[in-house]
């Protein structure tokens, strides 16, 4: 019976009908076929799996370096569970990685960058506590070298240097004492200070006309410098008692008179030049002097005045509409009420309300939400985030760069980190 024709025809089939033999070859083909398509789904599968792993022991990297306040560390082990996460959607979709690499990441890349934002807010306060003190000594090189550094240094998505109103007063400081102490790098520092030494051995042993000379000497070389002065009138006060007090309750109340009626500069800064060498005589010029070199210090804006009540009430005024506009939370409006807060600081330098509210928008700034962009905008990011997740990534960085060039999205937080895994992916 196998060997029938009809059989035969069956098993070879003929032209219109396919035998079992090319049915059965077409069955084993198909299979194989499916076989190289599973394998290769193991593969990719396997190959996410493996990449979501790795994202994942990153995040909780990101996660625990973000508790213990590293935020740099943060930060990149962030950036490495995204690329991570990134190629594990390439090989296989998963709901637990595009949850990561959206909201997940989003939220932590929000309160890393609140985090870093305010650990620099904190450490230019502490900052302006040493340029203060220098100021307070004064010593207004190292001042200015230290306001330099500190302005240097600040980032600029931090919003403006808070402590800017420091430059005055360092460059008024400068102006005023200029000649009264020496550069660190001076070349004339050593003579004049040895000169300044010998004087003061000669006065103590009551060589007077050798003291004089000493410190004459030492005013040719620098003719302003505080510690000459200082000898100088003490070597005057030796000499005469009697006369050196006559002329110097005389200079005092010439110096009064001249602050009660000038605000000239270029009157009041020998004014105050003169003060400081009789104060630094001794305990008793120093109280009675005190109280006039403050106001000279007023005066030559050395320090800034206590605020009066109309201008605390002009600053507050401000502050008000700063806290209304800061409410809106837009980009636009925050803008406007950094705005108020400038003018209320221009009021009262370093005004601790101002400050705080200042540092609230930075704040407020870096705790961006999807919603801080304008609809067209976020419409774009959106789009430019699903083709990085699609491995587009050209197009998405094309959207990327055009949203970034204007200046009101770039505190979008979400928006800086998809810019920075773009920079990251597209070099590897």
């Amino acid at each position: 019976m196998t060997g029938s024709p009809g059989f035969r025809a069956l098993f070879e089939g003929t032209a219109a009908q396919p035998g079992y033999d090319a049915l059965l070859q077409k069955a084993q083909s198909e299979r194989a076929r499916i076989d190289t398509i599973l394998a290769s789904a193991q593969v990719q599968s396997d190959a996410a799996a493996v990449a979501s792993i790795e994202g994942e022991k990153f995040f909780k990297d990101a996660q625990d370096a973000y508790a213990s306040g590293d935020t740099k560390a943060a930060s990149d082990n962030l950036n490495r569970s995204a690329d991570a996460y990134r190629r594990s959607l390439l090989y296989q979709y998963s709901d637990l990685a595009a949850a990561r690499v959206t909201k997940d990441f989003d939220e932590l890349s929000i309160q890393i960058e609140n985090m870093r934002k305010k650990a620099i807010i904190a450490g230019a306060k502490k900052g302006a506590d040493e340029i203060q003190v220098l100021i307070n000594k004064p010593d207004y090189p190292a001042a200015k070298d230290k306001l330099d550094a500190a302005e240097r240094a600040w980032p600029t998505d931090v919003g403006p240097y808070p402590y800017e109103s420091f430059r005055q007063l360092i460059e008024n400081g400068l102006a005023a004492t200029q000649g009264l102490t020496f550069d660190r790098q001076d070349h004339r520092a050593d003579v004049v200070n040895a000169l300044l030494s010998a004087a003061q051995t000669n006065l103590s042993a009551g060589r007077m006309n050798e003291a004089k000379r000493n410190v004459t000497d030492a005013q040719t070389v620098a003719p302003f410098y505080g510690a000459a002065r200082v000898l100088e009138l003490k070597i005057l006060r030796e000499a005469n008692p009697t006369k050196f007090k006559s002329e110097a309750d005389t200079l005092i109340a010439g110096i009064t008179k001249t602050v009660q009626e000038s605000n000239d500069p270029n009157v009041l800064i020998p004014a105050y030049r003169d003060l400081l060498g009789y104060s630094s005589l001794d305990e008793s010029y120093r109280k009675q002097l005190a109280p006039l070199i403050q106001e000279l210090r007023y005066r030559l804006k050395l320090d800034p005045r206590p605020p009066s009540p109309q201008q605390i009430a002009q600053a507050n005024v401000l502050l008000s509409q700063a806290r209304t506009y800061i409410k809106q939370g837009t980009e636009e409006s925050l803008g406007l009420a950094d705005a108020l807060i400038t003018q209320a600081l221009d009021i009262i330098p370093n005004y601790p309300p101002a400050t705080e509210l200042r540092q609230r928008i930075a704040d407020q700034r870096a705790a961006a939400t999807p919603d801080r962009l304008p609809p067209v905008a976020q419409a774009k990011y959106k789009q430019a985030q699903d083709f990085f997740l699609s491995g587009r990534l050209e197009e998405a960085n094309a959207i990327v760069k055009d949203l970034w060039d204007n200046p009101n999205n770039r505190p979008y937080v979400p928006l800086q980190q998809l810019r920075k895994r773009l920079e990251v992916a597209l070099q590897g």
